[in-house]
């Protein structure tokens, strides 16, 4: 279950990444 939640976390911190820089997203 920790594994999961740790999984969802960091999809979840991957989106704000991506959202705070839409350069990483294109490239």
């Amino acid at each position: 279950m920790v594994g999961i939640f740790h999984l969802f976390n960091l999809l979840f911190l991957a989106k704000k990444v991506v959202k705070l820089n839409p350069f990483i997203a294109s490239s």
